[in-house]
């Protein structure tokens, strides 16, 4: 998973290349993600989920 920084001034949204906005991290390693849209329809803010990074 890559993530990018995309900034304008002082606001900072970190992304990843595997879709949905990075939310934080869980003990610093692992991204916490918001889904992104699916189908066109905004993913419910009580569905979002925490992705485990894989490391190896």
């Amino acid at each position: 998973m890559t993530i990018y920084t995309l900034s304008h001034g002082s606001l900072k949204l970190d992304v990843s290349d595997q879709g949905g906005v990075i939310e934080g991290f869980w003990r610093d390693t692992t991204p916490l993600l918001r889904p992104g849209k699916k189908s066109g329809v905004a993913t419910d803010a009580s569905c979002f989920r925490w992705c485990h990074l894989q490391t190896g």
